[in-house]
């Protein structure tokens, strides 16, 4: 008898137009239907949850609940460009469908938002025999190859919008217009240093978007009135300021950009950290001078949302919600073991394609739906669940659970192994969550 689980999975999977989007993608049709594109993604799947990752390994699984024989050269003929378009079709609606309520915990200061995106990528090293495909730098002189994982997760839906896979070299400098094209009005836009984009910033200001991004050293400030320089190191510089910073500006040289410049000093552990770090770096020609790592104390940010709206203090702690996406980055490389899984085996590039498809619709059908049920369960009694927790405990015990008829009765084990520690000298993803909009403090303009 197939078990609750399956049939849950299998009812995910039915919710999708599956067949439909096979025969689009020309994946079934004619001896195709052997191995239709269901049976090749629910494989991939049930494989991932018995911690497989051969063709062996994913025949085995297909057979499993088909009944008909699969070999590992069937599964290796259907790893092509049209089962990777198929792969990526499944994988843009399973991502988009809502996984959630919406996110009232995000607190007032984000609630005027129609939406919150955050934007970052994370690399998964491949074989060096991939370099031709996804090129990267020169690891002791000779080619390497390193996958490039874009994605893009709208806070107030709490869903995967975009995502995009690429090399090493597709940076996130050039992807950083790409917002432009799902942005509107009355949305907000929060990236790190390596999406920073002068020409960016303005489109999004002149359609009545908002952005908050980290400050890059380096570029050019000067005064939104006179538009003199402002320098950092003079008497009275921003460096030299010992209190907070809250003021107008230009930033840019050429085509200055109008922002609100938010500047706070971190604890001093923080910045011995920082410069320890810079004297350090590995690359020779970084000459990092007196102004630099004066700069290395402060935690600069530039945003177009006025001090009407966000308290100085409340901009710091809307930017640190950008650990939600460096969870999900960290959930996928734990949980999918990504480096043991592609950087040893030799893999044709569209089975790579198919493999991170494979990882991130695993996320939205399997991953998602159950940390949201045991989050809910685990609410009322006061218990935060980790994303990061839970993905290593669900790769052990995804088996296990599908052999049960219901999931409540791992509940009190999830609760033991997979909620946030109490901490007090540091805080959690979910505490940013809820306290962001509570600081009431009047900005300061020095």
């Amino acid at each position: 008898m197939i078990n609750i689980q399956n049939k849950q999975l299998c009812a995910r999977l039915d919710a999708l137009n599956l067949d439909a989007w096979a025969r689009e993608c020309r994946v079934d049709t004619g001896y195709t239907k052997k191995i239709r594109g269901r049976d090749l993604l629910q494989g991939f799947l049930l494989m991932h949850a018995q911690q497989g990752a051969s063709l062996e390994d994913w025949a085995g699984c297909i057979e499993g609940f088909s009944g008909r024989p699969v070999s590992k050269q069937a599964l290796f003929q259907r790893c092509t460009e049209k089962h990777v378009r198929f792969f990526e079709r499944v994988c843009t609606e399973a991502l988009q469908q809502r996984v959630g309520p919406e996110a009232d915990a995000v607190g007032p200061a984000l609630r005027s938002f129609r939406h919150v995106f955050v934007e970052d990528s994370t690399c998964i090293g491949l074989d060096r025999s991939l370099s031709g495909a996804f090129p990267s730098s020169y690891t002791k002189g000779a080619d390497a190859a390193t996958a490039r994982l874009q994605l893009r997760v709208d806070l107030q839906q709490e869903r995967i919008t975009d995502f995009h896979i690429g090399s090493y070299r597709d940076n996130d400098q050039s992807y950083s217009r790409n917002i432009l094209t799902e942005v509107s009005p009355g949305d907000l836009v929060i990236r790190d240093m390596g999406y920073f984009s002068l020409p960016t910033f303005q489109a999004l200001a002149d359609q009545g978007s908002f952005f908050l991004s980290r400050l890059r050293y380096g570029v050019v400030l000067s005064d939104l009135e006179t538009g003199r320089r402002i320098e950092l190191l003079e008497k009275g510089g921003l460096l030299t300021t010992r209190g907070p910073i809250d003021l107008r500006v230009q930033i840019g040289a050429k085509t200055p950009v109008p922002v609100r410049l938010i500047g706070r000093r971190v604890p001093e552990e923080v910045a011995a950290e920082r410069r320890r770090k810079a004297k350090n770096d590995r690359h020779g020609r970084a000459n990092h001078g007196a102004e630099y790592l004066q700069w290395l104390d402060w935690n600069f940010f530039v945003t177009n949302v006025g001090p009407e709206r966000w308290a100085a203090e409340t901009a710091s702690t809307v930017y640190r919600l950008r650990w939600r996406i460096e969870i999900v980055f960290k959930t996928l490389k734990s949980c999918f073991r990504a480096a043991a899984q592609l950087d040893k085996r030799r893999m044709s590039v569209c089975r790579v394609r198919l493999t991170i498809l494979g990882w991130l619709i695993y996320s939205a059908l399997v991953l998602e739906p159950t940390y949201r049920y045991f989050a809910a369960q685990l609410s009322p009694r006061g218990k935060a669940l980790s994303l990061l927790k839970y993905g290593r405990w669900l790769r052990i015990h995804y088996v296990e659970m599908l052999l049960e008829e219901s999931l409540a009765s791992f509940t009190d084990r999830v609760a033991r192994h997979c909620v946030y520690e109490v901490r007090h000298d540091r805080s959690s993803y979910n505490d940013h969550r809820s306290s962001v909009g509570k600081q009431q403090a009047k900005p300061t303009f020095p």
